[in-house]
């Protein structure tokens, strides 16, 4: 089943506001007047009919069921990871390191040890994460940037013991 959420590349749980404007960005982009790849015509299509059943509610309602529909038939015949379910969720942990990053970064500046090094990437970083919480949920970036900040702790605490089990 096409996955209408991952075209607009937005969660299922959007709202309308969010659905409008990654159709507004997606077609801008795929437009076949303004784009001229081969594949351009296809996508802006896919684009338009992702749009059509997600801002509609009566159609997204019955497109979640089917959608729901065929996770269940998917689990039931055993787990079967997507290439999209895998990009979204890379997509969503590329997220949350950045959000780590900005988050390590304020630190940096705030406690005057590497102002001048932390500023000039916090600014495009903290716009980059702003627009990706407009098109994913400002949710969805809170959550991936708390996993990936356990992810590094993890890390971090696994190579201390390890450090202290070679000393």
């Amino acid at each position: 089943m096409i996955d209408y959420y991952a075209i607009l590349g937005v969660s299922q749980h959007a709202g309308e506001e969010l659905i409008r404007a990654a159709f507004r960005e997606k077609a801008r982009l795929w437009h076949p007047d303004v784009c001229h790849s081969p594949e351009a015509h296809e996508r802006f299509l896919a684009i338009s009919r992702a749009y059509s059943t997600l801002i509609d509610p009566t159609r997204r309602a019955q497109y979640d069921r089917h959608l729901a529909r065929a996770d269940k038939t998917r689990i039931g015949s055993g787990f079967s990871c997507s290439a999209s379910t895998s990009a979204r969720f890379s997509h969503k942990l590329l997220v949350g390191l950045a959000g780590v990053l900005l988050i390590i970064a304020s630190a940096l500046a705030i406690a005057g040890t590497a102002i001048p090094l932390a500023l000039p990437p916090l600014i495009p970083l903290l716009v980059w994460l702003l627009h990706q919480s407009k098109l994913i949920g400002l949710q969805v970036v809170v959550t991936y940037t708390i996993l990936a900040s356990c992810l590094l702790l993890g890390l971090l605490l696994l190579g201390l013991g390890l450090a202290y089990l070679s000393a």
